[in-house]
């Protein structure tokens, strides 16, 4: 609904309470018919009450919230939350989450997603601008990683809710934490009503959302705005609580609606003014009041899911909730001007890049496809940032999906064997660098330096934008893993009969072994960092690029033979483009002419560099080994070598050599590398 200022205007109707701890917990008295307090929750306020809350009290520490959010400790202190308030007398009854959101508040998300990449765009700006001042890029990322949490500037951490629902899917309150096809607050009143029914008294919302101050819910119900909760001094809970009932008898009124339509078109409106325009006449039902109270209105989305599927659902992420719900509603599905959509979450990157959603966006199309298959739609609309914008992008759905599940399938369980063999534990970080990888190749992207990948697979040690990026895009990668193992288990939670189930089976077999959201974005070990630097290694062809398992997932099957012939087609072609071609085949002949016992201890030798930098900047690099340069260095094509570089105005004086590794891209024993620096 979005009324500014409305929990200030209400301030002076609430009523300061405090809740005392006692060595009895609620949850010990048995039920709800015999608790004192019943508390119903508002799953997403609380999770994001709670990292506030976890900010706050690690600023200033060592281990205070910076660019990296530790989603486990969040989870954490949530749990611990739950089990405090037991103790001071309450029975949790139900924590619900927004499982899919009415239409009619797209525009709402769509500005709210607008405003966070209007703040990242200001992040990047402000970076570089202490950069420039400090003179020192380094220092400057320095500066911004070790800070605390911006609220006011960074997007809100993208996987924060799934994760707390993983959480207490794992804890003794797994049976009171649902999913809803619908939002929270709307299932809070209406527990709220069944309960008030039932002459059950004491009932309590926790809830940031003010909406719920001018909603109907029931006899007496209070409502507990969560951003009032304090401790004080003698441990005991403190909270600012609202009884809308008791408030619209007040103010002699029978609901507090037309008050809060009038308080959100003048901002400045006090609650006893707008309550006595009201009584002076009725509110004339005008198309913006109607479009008010559809905003307000409470009714659940009509879907109708098999006892397994409902089940699933009520546990699966929000985001992909929300898409199934729409998939199985009749309203929209009967409505072919809207395709169902996603809102992605805006990720912390480089926002003079593309979004880091373009990396796994094969992964999410198929889970798309899975989910959808049966039905009408062909696409699903995606809304994501493009630039500094947020638009709608459509993902057209596979034709064939039996043929996209074999090869992904196949492709998948190479990849795991490969893996399994060297990381002991997470091997789901390396299959995503490994696809990120991919991904970048298909879209005709640069790939990352092997440095940079390592660091972002390994630590969390982030020095500049680039490796802040990558990280948005390696998470996006796991993100999309995980979604396409909830679609794969909705899918055959179904029994559908019509659904290929063996290829289900297989592909959704690879995917348990996934971790939860709180361990998937951990860093590796030592002993898989080293394992991890060796399978990309492994991973990368003659010319030291990352080969393309699947350009796209259509296109896995063509042979090993035929894209490496494209690879040779698409050097020579290279070659021939580049205006230091003819140097470059020069020195591949010159290289070729030693002897093979001498080529055969390059490939396992350490590596070096021969560099020659010119007065004017320009550096030229040539990569081999210590033993191949002694043996150059003894022959005569060593000196016909350094003589083409001469005739070519790329060498002055005698280079120099310096050990390095190799990096990731380039064959330098074959290539010449030529940059201005």
């Amino acid at each position: 609904m979005g009324i500014q200022r409305l929990t200030s205007r209400f301030q002076h109707k609430a009523e300061s309470t405090k809740w005392p701890r006692s060595n009895v917990s609620g949850a010990d008295q048995g039920s709800s018919s015999i608790s004192s307090k019943i508390a119903i929750i508002d799953g997403p306020g609380l999770a994001y009450h709670i990292f506030n809350r976890h900010v706050r009290e690690l600023a200033g520490t060592e281990d205070r919230v910076g660019f990296c959010v530790d989603y486990t400790a969040v989870s954490v202190r949530l749990l611990a939350f739950l089990h405090d308030l037991e103790h001071r007398g309450f029975h949790i009854q139900q924590i619900f989450f927004d499982g899919a959101l009415p239409l009619v508040k797209r525009p709402t998300r769509i500005a709210r997603l607008q405003n966070s990449a209007k703040h990242a765009l200001e992040l990047r700006s402000s970076c570089e601008e202490k950069a420039k001042k400090a003179g020192r890029i380094l220092e400057s990322f320095r500066t911004l990683l070790s800070a605390p949490w911006q609220g006011s500037l960074w997007p809100p951490p993208p996987f924060l809710v799934p994760s707390v629902i993983e959480g207490l899917l794992s804890s003794k309150y797994a049976g009171i934490t649902e999913v809803m096809p619908g939002e929270a607050d709307h299932y809070c009143t209406v527990v709220a009503r069944e309960l008030a029914s039932q002459s059950l008294a004491g009932l309590y919302i926790f809830t940031n959302d003010s909406d719920l101050l001018v909603l109907n819910t029931a006899n007496d119900t209070r409502v507990v705005l969560l951003s009032s909760l304090t401790y004080n001094e003698s441990d005991n809970l403190t909270a600012d609580v609202f009884n809308p009932t008791a408030i619209t008898r007040s103010l002699g009124l029978q609901d507090l609606l037309a008050v809060a339509y009038r308080m959100k078109h003048d901002s400045h409106m006090a609650l006893d003014v707008a309550a006595s325009l009201v009584l002076q006449g009725p509110i004339q039902i005008s198309p913006g009041y109607k479009h008010f109270l559809a905003e307000l209105d409470d009714t659940t989305v009509d879907v109708a899911f098999s006892i397994g599927q409902q089940r699933c659902v009520g546990r699966m992420d929000p985001r992909l909730s929300e898409l199934v719900c729409q998939i199985v509603a009749s309203d929209i599905s009967d409505n072919p001007e809207h395709n169902p959509y996603v809102f992605l979450p805006l990720m912390i990157d480089d926002i003079h890049k593309a979004s880091a959603w373009r990396c796994g966006s094969d992964l999410r199309k198929l889970a798309y496809t899975v989910l959808a298959h049966g039905g009408t739609f062909t696409a699903i609309d995606e809304f994501d940032r493009r630039g500094d914008r947020v638009v709608a992008c459509r993902v057209d759905l596979y034709h064939d999906l039996l043929q996209a599940l074999h090869s992904y399938r196949d492709w998948l369980s190479q990849q795991l064997s490969a893996v399994q063999c060297k990381a002991t534990q997470s091997p789901w970080r390396v299959i995503a660098a490994i696809t990120l990888l991919c991904d970048l190749q298909a879209q005709d992207k640069p790939v990352p330096a092997l440095a940079d990948i390592t660091t972002v697979v390994c630590t969390r040690k982030m020095s500049s934008w680039a490796q802040i990026h990558l990280t948005a895009q390696l998470n996006a990668v796991l993100y999309s893993f995980r979604m396409l193992k909830l679609a794969l288990e909705f899918k055959l939670a179904g029994h559908d009969l019509a659904w290929p189930d063996r290829h289900v089976h297989g592909l959704s077999g690879l995917l348990t072994t996934l971790p939860p959201l709180s361990e998937l974005f951990d860093t590796l070990s030592e002993q898989d960092c080293n394992a991890f630097t060796d399978l990309i290694q492994l991973h990368c062809d003659t010319d030291g690029e990352t080969p393309r398992p699947r350009k796209r997932i259509r296109k896995t099957a063509q042979s090993l033979s035929d894209r490496q012939d494209d690879r040779h087609h698409a050097n020579n072609e290279a070659l021939a483009n580049n205006p230091f071609a003819m140097l470059a085949d020069k020195v591949k002949e010159l290289l070729a002419k030693t002897s093979e016992e001498v080529h055969s201890k390059e490939q396992s030798a350490a590596r070096y560099l021969v560099t020659e930098q010119r007065d004017s900047g320009e550096i030229i690099m040539i990569e081999t080994s210590k033993e191949a340069l002694q043996q150059h260095s003894k022959s005569p094509h060593f000196a016909d070598l350094m003589a083409a570089f001469q005739k070519e105005g790329l060498l002055s004086k005698a280079p120099s050599i310096t050990p390095t590794v190799s990096v990731a891209g380039f064959d330098v024993d074959r290539k010449l590398i030529h940059s201005k620096i």
